[in-house]
């Protein structure tokens, strides 16, 4: 009995956080300092049901639990408080990524700035993982993603950089750019 309840509660961090995959990968992608992570983004559409796993694994634990006379509270509450913050995570991760990523920036004395309108951004750690990705990008002066805007307003050399390969990075981060 002791076995299935510590395979159901693995489980079920296991799907809550396949489920926060699509916004724990930029945290750890900015975090790591690499500039993309686009295969994440697969996973959204996913999201409402791999909560509804979640769900399901984490009430058969409860259920599990009140039947053994062995009570462990301390692994049932872990687990239920794990589930809780991965399940929580793309509500979060913005705030997170804004703090990484608030590093100061190379300023420039003489900038482009140009925008872009991008499709495919799903919550605020799309944004803040994007920003930090065009921010860490040589001859870029300032980056700002808008999530709300769904754009991109760059700040950027043009001895250094263009706006081509800034396309490029965005791209390549897994969204798509609106004409």
């Amino acid at each position: 009995m002791l076995g299935s309840r510590i395979v159901v509660l693995a489980s079920s961090i296991a799907t809550a956080t396949a489920a926060s995959l699509c916004c724990i990968a930029p945290v750890a992608a900015a975090l790591l300092g690499l500039t993309s992570f686009a295969s994440a983004i697969a996973l959204e559409p996913w999201r409402p049901y791999l909560l509804g796993v979640t769900a399901i694994l984490l009430a058969t634990a409860f259920a599990l639990y009140f039947r053994d006379a062995r009570r462990s509270w301390l692994v049932l509450l872990i687990a239920t408080l794990s589930v809780a913050g991965l399940a929580a995570f793309p509500y979060l991760s913005g705030q997170i990524l804004q703090a990484v990523s608030a590093l100061p920036q190379n300023q420039k004395s003489l900038t482009v700035t140009t925008v872009f309108f991008i499709e495919g951004m799903t919550c605020e750690a799309c944004a803040s993982g994007l920003q930090a990705s065009l921010r860490r990008v040589p001859g870029v002066a300032k980056a700002v993603v808008d999530y709300n805007g769904k754009k991109a307003t760059i700040s950027f050399d043009p001895a250094r950089q263009n706006r081509n390969s800034l396309a490029k990075v965005i791209s390549s981060s897994g969204y798509s750019l609106k004409n």
